[in-house]
This record gives C-alpha cells, structure tokens and sequence, in this order.
C-alpha cells in the first residue's frame, strides 16, 4: 500500500506558487501555474476554477484533497504551465490510476 503522506509532498510547493486550481468534474485535476494556464482553463470550460486569490494554500490543498476523493478512477493530478515559446509543461504529481491502491488512514 502506498503512502498518502508521500504522494502528497510535492503538493506544497506547488501551491505556494501557483496561480489556481481546476478539476473537470471526473477525473483530470491540475495545479495551474501561470496566469495563462488559468485563462485557458476558463476557455476549456473547467468548473471549478480557483484562483489563488480565492483560497489559501492549505484550502487549496483541502479542495484538491476533496476532488481528488470525489473522481472516478481515471483519476490524477497534474501542474500545468506555460513555456517561453507558448507549449504546455506538464508535470504528474500523482499518477492516474494511483490513487486507486492508496488507503487514507
């Protein structure tokens, strides 16, 4: 069984830094690290779409937490950002299908 305390370390960083938080609604959850990430976002539909501004870093967690608990097993987590040259960086903080072997204690 994995760790829950391990697959969500990175997760702080991350939202400290961020510039807001998205989930689909099913399974595709992202930490949106720039301003143009959350604008694309907004065209893509998502809802909900949290600003940092909205909501502090350990709520943003709490929310995440609470999608995450919420999606089907497709289910992931991923930051998103915006390069120099206009592409999508994207980095898996917890892998889809993951969470479906993680117990929460």
């Amino acid at each position: 069984m994995a760790d829950w305390g391990k697959a969500w370390a990175d997760f702080d960083k991350k939202l400290d830094k961020c510039s807001g938080i998205a989930w689909d609604g099913c399974h595709k959850i992202y930490i949106l690290m720039d301003d143009k990430q959350m604008s694309k976002m907004k065209e893509y539909g998502y809802d909900p779409l949290i600003s940092a501004g909205e909501m502090s870093r350990s709520e943003m967690l709490l929310t995440i937490k609470e999608w995450f608990g919420d999606s089907c097993g497709l289910r992931f987590v991923d930051t998103v950002k915006t390069r120099k040259d206009g592409t999508h960086k994207w980095g898996s903080l917890i892998g889809q299908g993951f969470g479906d072997y993680l117990e929460e204690d």
